[in-house]
């Protein structure tokens, strides 16, 4: 990744389990699960990291194992329809995407769009890739109306 020490530095501020990590059992294969399952470039593998560096800690199993990483991608790419290139995007624009609940957060949130407002499903993938934030709102206090 070409991390230097001051953004190391930073990154262990922000996220400070990062010292407990191993090298080859967690952070290599979390990298490269990222850089693969998303197609992700080495120097977007390195602006995600960077910018959320609590991802290192994600689960990641191997592609057949129903990791964290693999049950959010799924679930992308199933019930909001997103291609590899939308979900790259999106987790691009907005990297918190990864570390919400499909459960009590996204799935919701998708419903919400699509049986309470009558949004198209198809259109669900477009407005994650081009609005990413909306999935991190509360649906109770930002997205019902009051």
């Amino acid at each position: 990744l070409q991390v230097g020490s001051r953004e190391i530095f930073g990154m262990l501020k922000t996220h400070s389990r990062l010292s407990g990590y191993d090298t080859a059992n967690n952070i290599r294969p979390t990298l490269d699960a990222f850089q693969s399952r998303l197609g992700l470039k080495s120097r977007d593998l390195r602006k995600l990291i960077l910018r959320m560096p609590s991802l290192i800690g994600m689960g990641v199993g191997d592609e057949t194992s129903s990791s964290a990483l693999n049950r959010k991608i799924d679930f992308f790419r199933k019930e909001a329809k997103m291609n590899e290139s939308q979900l790259r995007d999106a987790i691009m624009r907005q990297p918190s995407l990864m570390q919400y609940s499909i459960e009590s957060s996204l799935r919701p949130k998708i419903q919400f769009l699509v049986n309470e407002l009558s949004i198209c499903p198809s259109a669900i993938a477009k407005i994650i890739t081009t609005a990413p934030a909306i999935m991190g709102l509360s649906l109770a206090e930002n997205l019902r109306p009051k």
